[in-house]
């Protein structure tokens, strides 16, 4: 009897431990239990795993250097202008003969208020004007060979393309050497677009075209410059009719009878690349000034222009930048006179 109360008891005792172990997890089902344990404290790091700053630094640098070269190189490949006295010399192959500045860059924050060609006039030591005697003096001193014959030597203003500042140029140049004592004329043979004969001829009377079809006396076809004693050449209506005039018999005689007269010759031709009349013009000077828009005319524009001319017979004497702002161009290094315009300032008065 007393065998079966301990085994009673040993059972009840057993399933009571089992109803609590029941309890216990039905208890826990709903917990949410850790699936991890700390091993140790973490520790704070003294700088970054990532990125490495070091690593990251050289690429940069390394990286900015490469698209600093990229993009130079493309803006070089882009560019394609005539900007400076290395592209003249090195890639046109020809002598460099100076630039004309904008005005308003010579003038620095005074505004300009009168065209260049009557600054020059009203302003004769301004750098303006004395940077156009230096390009004066590069045709008349030198640039070239001597006369072919005897008289007054005669310079073509040529140009590749229109709206490159050769009347500018032929009209500033006729006044500063007028100015300096020159008996000088100026001879617009831009037929078609008459640029210097718009600013000096402004009544319908004869001019170049009576004049070659030998109308009238190269007298009665001459105008005056009253405000630096020029004379001009002109026409006071564009071209009419498809003939040319300015053949080269018609120039032989029209040079031959200005040299007896007149120092200075300039002829104002039209665009190369655009009217046979300029190149025969050329042919006809004693030397011939190229000029290029500072910038903006691409080279083999100018190039192209040069080989024209060449053929012709032409006398290059060398290539001029236009439009030129000083301000910026002096920046290209002192290769070029513009580099030391400030040393100079006591010396002209804008």
């Amino acid at each position: 009897m007393m065998a079966l109360q301990r085994k009673s008891d040993a059972a009840k005792a057993i399933y009571e431990t089992f109803l609590n172990r029941l309890r216990e997890t039905s208890a826990q089902q709903g917990l949410q239990q850790a699936d991890s344990r700390l091993a140790a404290a973490a520790q704070l790091p003294k700088e970054p795993v990532f990125p490495n700053i070091k690593l990251a630094a050289l690429g940069g640098i390394g990286g900015g250097i490469a698209l600093g070269l990229i993009a130079i190189a493309l803006a070089e490949y882009l560019q394609g202008g005539v900007r400076t006295k290395t592209d003249v010399e090195r890639r046109l192959r020809v002598r460099y003969a100076g630039a004309v500045p904008t005005l308003q860059s010579t003038l620095g924050k005074m505004r300009a208020t009168e065209p260049p060609q009557d600054y020059i006039v009203s302003h004769p030591l301004s750098v303006f004007a004395e940077l156009l005697r230096a390009l004066q003096a590069f045709l008349l001193l030198g640039g070239g060979s001597s006369n072919r014959t005897q008289g007054g030597r005669v310079v073509a203003i040529a140009s590749a393309l229109p709206q490159e500042g050769k009347t500018t140029t032929s009209t500033c140049l006729a006044r500063t050497a007028a100015l300096g004592g020159a008996r000088t004329v100026l001879v617009d043979c831009d037929l078609r677009r008459r640029g210097s004969s718009e600013q000096f001829i402004h009544e319908k009377r004869p001019g170049l075209y009576e004049y070659l079809r030998g109308e009238v006396s190269l007298d009665e076809a001459l105008v005056v410059d009253p405000a630096s004693g020029a004379y001009v050449l002109g026409t006071s209506e564009p071209q009419q009719d498809a003939r040319d005039p300015l053949t080269p018999n018609n120039l032989g005689r029209m040079i031959g009878e200005l040299r007896g007269r007149f120092d200075v010759i300039i002829l104002d031709t039209a665009p190369v690349l655009g009217v046979a009349d300029a190149r025969a013009v050329a042919a006809a000077a004693d030397r011939v000034l190229v000029i290029s828009r500072w910038a903006r005319t691409s080279l083999r524009a100018v190039e192209a222009a040069i080989d024209v001319l060449l053929d012709a017979g032409a006398k290059i004497s060398g290539v001029a930048l236009t439009q030129v702002d000083i301000t910026r161009y002096a920046s290209t290094g002192h290769s070029d006179t513009y580099g030391y315009q400030k040393k100079f300032r006591g010396y002209y008065t804008n």
